[in-house]
């Protein structure tokens, strides 16, 4: 790694690690570096998605759905977590938290964004895309909405396929741009452009096009950091000498090449071969540059991480919405039935509050009073975010046998579409385990449901 930072790379991505362990290894690369690298991580979810001992922050649908239910408390709220993230992130050494999601939600079978965004309304998307760079980019960090021109109305994940978007232009601008411009407005410097086919454009991913760049640098009047999704993906499989495409098609930086020796040796050929004027290669240069300059060195305090943890509870208990009947107060002598992804519930969390708790694979003939917990990952590579008919028919048959039945859904909140038939649907929709805890310390003390949902849900939206 140091040897790539003397030889003029141009920055790295973080992906886990001990935070204090990577504040050290950042600053080493930093003092052997030439020029300042740009240090980006996808901390969504706060620094603690990535680096252990930093703090979490709730996802933007939980955002959303906390604003939406609480209105200026919850946004209070929002600039005391985004505080602590630039705070934390900051410390860490990242320069360039890659957020906010910008994608508009609407298609519920996405298997990648879901959650990630903060819902399918245009307008409050672009309304908390601003509120998210402005305090990113007034905290001195580089923000970078992301996936342009819009990953929200897929049902196919990007780091597997290329997902194509058959909108019209017209419809494009009423719906997936709006959030984009919102947040160039708020003074966003960069954006990441996704490997998304959109023959409105033209026929070419819109990492490749020129008429994407063009857009933005002509329509939209950007003239910011164009950055590609990770390159690593598998989405751009079937197209050659990407990185130089990337390039000519007016983008500047290039995110997570899968072999970044290649890549240069790649660069270097279509350079002298002519075929990548350097002409192209100094403008790109240029914005770099001038978006580094900016760059503090200043070194940061240490964060107050346990306030910072408080304040994202806060925020995430504002967030859990009650989208059906009325959540059972007393729950003593309930039987927790754990379902959906197996890596994503926490049987430890329920098992500390619950004196039966269940998999669901065990729990078709339970009767009495129930609270089914499903856990949907959205997450890369998995390829969907929701479960699949045999949990859902298991599901199905667990509230049918049940004396009352409740149904909490930490992930996607689109899998309670298939269970209106449960006395009571809650969504908490995140998966990690300091959610699962808060909703269970929640319930136990019959606290009140203050979230509301920031997407619509029907009986006859796929469930992922």
């Amino acid at each position: 790694m140091l040897n790539y930072a003397q030889n003029g790379i141009g920055g790295f991505i973080i992906f886990g690690g001990e935070l204090e362990a990577v504040r050290l290894f950042v600053d080493e690369l930093q003092q052997a570096a030439p020029i300042t690298l740009f240090i980006a991580s996808d901390i969504e979810r706060g620094t603690a998605q990535q680096l252990n001992g930093a703090a979490p922050m709730p996802c933007q649908m939980a955002v959303a759905s906390a604003i939406k239910g609480s209105g200026q408390t919850a946004l209070k709220l929002l600039h005391q977590n985004l505080d602590a993230l630039t705070a934390e992130a900051s410390y860490a050494g990242i320069n360039m938290p890659l957020i906010p999601v910008a994608d508009v939600n609407n298609n519920p079978a996405n298997p990648i964004i879901c959650t990630r965004a903060f819902s399918d309304d245009p307008a409050f998307c672009a309304e908390l895309c601003a509120e998210y760079v402005k305090s990113i980019e007034n905290n001195g960090l580089i923000s970078c909405p992301k996936h342009f021109p819009g990953h929200g109305d897929t049902s196919v994940d990007s780091h597997l396929l290329l997902p194509v978007i058959n909108k019209t232009m017209h419809h494009m601008q009423e719906t997936e741009l709006i959030p984009f411009e919102s947040a160039l407005k708020a003074g966003a410097r960069s954006i990441m452009v996704g490997h998304l086919l959109v023959p409105a454009f033209n026929d070419q991913p819109a990492t490749l096009s020129n008429a994407v760049v063009r857009y933005i640098r002509d329509s939209i009047g950007f003239n910011g950091l164009l950055m590609t999704d990770a390159l690593n993906m598998s989405a751009l499989n079937d197209y050659g000498n990407i990185h130089v495409k990337c390039l000519k098609a007016g983008l500047d930086i290039l995110l997570h090449p899968d072999d970044p020796d290649a890549a240069v040796h790649e660069l270097e050929n279509a350079i002298m071969s002519g075929e990548l004027p350097l002409e192209r290669i100094d403008q790109a240069l240029d914005r770099i540059i001038r978006v580094k300059s900016d760059l503090s060195s200043e070194k940061i305090h240490k964060p107050d991480f346990i306030s910072n943890i408080n304040s994202a509870q806060e925020l995430a208990q504002l967030s859990f919405a009650l989208l059906k009947g009325e959540w059972p107060r007393d729950i003593s002598g309930w039987t927790i039935v754990l379902a959906g992804d197996e890596d994503g519930i926490s049987k430890k969390v329920f098992t500390k509050y619950f004196s039966r708790v269940l998999d669901i694979n065990c729990a078709e003939a339970v009767s009495g009073s129930v609270i089914i917990a499903i856990s949907t990952k959205v997450a890369a590579w998995r390829g969907r975010s929701g479960i699949d008919q045999s949990a859902k028919t298991r599901i199905k048959e667990v509230i049918k046998n049940a004396e009352s039945a409740a149904v909490v859904s930490f992930g996607s909140p689109y899998v309670l579409a298939g269970f209106g038939e449960a006395d009571a649907l809650a969504a908490a929709y995140g998966y990690d385990d300091w959610i699962q805890e808060l909703f269970a310390q929640h319930i136990i003390n019959g606290s009140e449901f203050c979230g509301r949902l920031p997407v619509s849900i029907t009986a006859s939206k796929a469930e992922g």
